[in-house]
C-alpha cells in the first residue's frame, strides 16, 4: 500500500495537536521551553536534505537558512497556551474555583477574568492553575494568563453567570393571601425581597443562594409576576403566579366553590361571585352554619322607587357602594346552633312543644346577646348597608322576588295560622323561596340585628357605611312572623336599645369577613 501523501500527514498531525500555543523553533524540548542555543545547534547539525526530520521548521525538507531564521525570531522562552478552563461558568459575585489547562504555567504571574485579576491563583504543575474567580458582569469572559513569555489567552473561556429567578412554587394561591412561595433560581444571596403583582410579601426569608420564600398579600382573581428585588436590578417572573378562584376562608370548609346557576340564575351574579376568588358555599367550621358569599356591590339603599309603604326612616334612598365581599349565613341562625354555643334557649318557640324547634330560628335575643354569640364564635352582625345589599340580590323591588306572592318567600302574618293554632309562631328555616344569592327567610320569620346604631339616612352617596357614630339604638331589618305586608319589605328598618330582650321575634343572621 503506498504511503499517504506528506500534506495530508502534516495536516493530520496539526489537528492531532492541543488549542494552546505552540512555540515555532523549540526544535529540541528543554525543561526551560525555550528557543536558544540548543535548538539552533540542533539545525545547524542537520543541515542539508533531511527527510521529515524535527530541524525541518519550514518543511521543505531541507535544513537550511531558512529554518535558522525561524529559530532566532522566536529566540527566548516559550509562551504559555490555555488549553480549557473547568469549570467554564461560575456567579458573577465571583469565587468560583476554577482550573486552567494548558501548557508552560511555571513563570505565570497573574490570572484575569475579562481583564479582572483573579482573586487568588496558584500554579499547581507546569499545565495546570488553580485560580478563584473575582466578580465579574454577567455574560462570557476571555481568560489570560500573564507570563514572563508574554499573555496566554482563551476566549470566552468563563461565563459569569448571572442572578436569576427560575420558577415559583406553588403557582397558584389563595386571593385572601397568607400563602408561602418559594422562588428557585441562581445566585440569589444579595436577593432583598420579593413582590407579587408590584405588592411587597411578608416573611421574606433567603435559604439559600437558589432558594428564596415570602409570604403572599391577598389579591384578585389573576395571574401575576413574581419580582425578586437584587441589586443586579429586579428579576421578573412574568405570569408566574395565579389567585385562583374558589378560595376558601381559614375558618371554613368546602361546600361548593362555584355558583350553582340553579340557585343563582344570574349570570350577572355569578360573574360577580367568581370574580372576588372565594368560594360561593362554605361551612364555618366552628358552628357548623352554612355561609353564601355576598359579591361587591352598589345599589339604590332605602324605599325603592314606586313603593306606597315606605316610612320616613326608609328615606331618601341613596347610592350605597360596599367595596369588599363577605359571607352571609344561608338562613337565620337556628335554636340549635344557638344553644350549641350559648349553653341556653332564649326562644319563645323551643322545646317539646313546638315540633322541629332545633331548626327554628333562635328569637327573642337582644343586640347584646347577638354580640356575645358573635365574641365567643369570631362570626359579626353585617352591617345594615351590607344586610340591604345581601337582601336585594341585584333588585330594586319592595321585595325581592318581583311578581312572586309574599307568602311564597316570606312568614309573616297571613300565611301563619291564627293564635294558639300549630302553625302559629316561627317556622324552620329555609322552607320558602330563597333570593337570587341563595339567601332563605331575608323577609319574614324573624327580625334580623345589624350592627349600625339606629339613625336617619343622608341623600348622599356612601361608600361602606357603618351606620352613626353615636346613639342609643340599634337596627333591626326584614320583619317577622306575625307583620302584615307592609312591614315586610328589603327597605323596612326599626330600631330599639341593644339590651331589649322583649322583642317578639328578634333573631340573628351572622356574617364573616372572608
Amino acid at each position: 500500500m503506498a504511503s499517504p501523501p506528506r500534506w495530508t500527514l502534516m495536516l493530520t498531525a496539526a489537528l492531532a495537536q492541543p488549542a494552546w500555543a505552540q512555540c515555532p523553533g523549540n526544535v529540541i524540548e528543554m525543561a526551560d521551553d525555550a528557543v536558544n542555543g540548543a535548538d539552533l545547534a540542533q539545525v545547524l547539525s542537520l543541515w542539508g536534505a533531511c527527510g521529515d526530520c524535527g530541524a525541518d521548521l519550514t518543511g521543505d525538507g531541507q535544513v537550511n537558512g531558512a529554518d535558522v531564521a525561524i529559530v532566532l525570531s522566536n529566540w527566548g522562552p516559550c509562551p504559555a497556551g490555555i488549553n480549557a478552563v473547568e469549570p467554564a461558568s461560575g456567579s458573577y459575585l465571583g469565587g468560583t474555583t476554577v482550573y486552567l489547562y494548558g501548557e508552560r504555567f511555571l513563570t505565570a504571574t497573574s490570572v484575569l477574568f475579562a481583564g479582572v485579576p483573579s482573586a487568588s491563583f496558584e500554579v499547581l504543575t507546569q499545565s495546570t492553575i488553580r485560580a478563584v474567580t473575582p466578580q465579574g458582569v454577567a455574560g462570557p469572559a476571555d481568560v489570560i494568563v500573564a507570563t514572563a513569555a508574554g499573555d496566554a489567552v482563551l476566549k470566552h473561556a468563563f461565563t459569569f453567570e448571572p442572578a436569576l429567578a427560575q420558577s415559583v412554587s406553588p403557582t397558584t394561591v389563595s386571593v385572601l393571601g397568607g400563602a408561602t412561595i418559594t422562588v428557585f433560581g441562581q445566585h440569589l444571596s444579595e436577593a432583598t425581597g420579593i413582590r407579587v403583582g408590584g405588592i411587597v410579601c411578608g416573611g421574606f426569608m433567603k435559604v439559600s443562594a437558589s432558594e428564596l420564600r415570602a409570604v403572599v398579600p391577598a389579591g384578585s382573581p389573576s395571574t401575576v409576576a413574581v419580582q425578586v428585588d437584587h441589586p443586579a436590578g429586579a428579576l421578573v417572573l412574568d405570569g408566574a403566579l395565579t389567585y385562583g378562584s374558589g378560595s376558601v376562608p381559614a375558618w371554613a370548609t368546602l361546600l361548593e366553590a362555584e355558583p350553582s346557576p340553579q340557585v343563582i340564575m344570574s349570570a350577572a351574579l355569578r360573574d360577580a361571585i367568581r370574580a372576588t376568588g372565594l368560594a360561593w358555599r362554605v361551612r364555618d367550621a366552628g358552628t357548623l352554619v352554612e355561609m353564601v358569599l355576598v359579591p361587591p356591590g352598589t345599589f339604590v339603599m332605602g324605599c325603592s322607587s314606586g313603593d306606597g309603604n315606605c316610612q320616613s326612616n326608609e328615606s331618601p334612598a341613596h347610592q350605597v357602594t360596599i367595596t369588599s365581599p363577605f359571607y352571609l349565613a344561608r338562613r337565620e341562625l337556628t335554636q340549635d346552633q344557638w344553644v350549641a354555643v350559648m349553653g341556653y334557649n332564649p326562644s319563645d318557640f323551643g322545646g317539646w312543644l313546638y315540633p322541629g324547634s332545633g331548626n327554628r330560628p333562635v328569637e327573642k335575643v337582644s343586640w347584646d346577646m347577638a354580640q356575645q354569640f358573635m365574641s365567643a364564635t369570631g362570626m359579626r352582625l353585617p352591617t345594615e348597608a351590607e344586610w340591604e345589599l345581601a337582601c336585594r340580590a341585584g333588585t330594586s323591588t319592595p321585595t325581592y322576588l318581583a311578581g312572586v306572592q309574599i307568602g311564597q318567600l316570606a312568614w309573616m302574618g297571613t300565611n301563619n295560622g291564627s293564635p294558639g293554632a300549630a302553625t302559629w309562631g316561627t317556622k324552620q328555616v329555609g322552607q320558602l323561596l330563597p333570593n337570587a344569592l341563595g339567601l332563605h327567610d331575608m323577609l319574614g320569620n324573624v327580625w334580623e340585628w345589624c350592627q349600625d346604631r339606629g339613625g336617619a339616612y343622608s341623600a348622599a352617596s356612601q361608600t361602606n357605611p357603618v351606620g352613626p357614630a353615636t346613639g342609643g339604638t340599634r337596627v333591626l331589618r326584614g320583619g317577622n312572623w306575625f307583620n302584615i305586608q307592609p312591614v315586610v319589605r328589603c327597605s323596612v328598618r326599626f330600631d330599639t336599645v341593644p339590651g331589649d330582650v322583649d322583642i317578639i321575634g328578634a333573631g340573628v343572621r351572622p356574617a364573616r369577613t372572608p
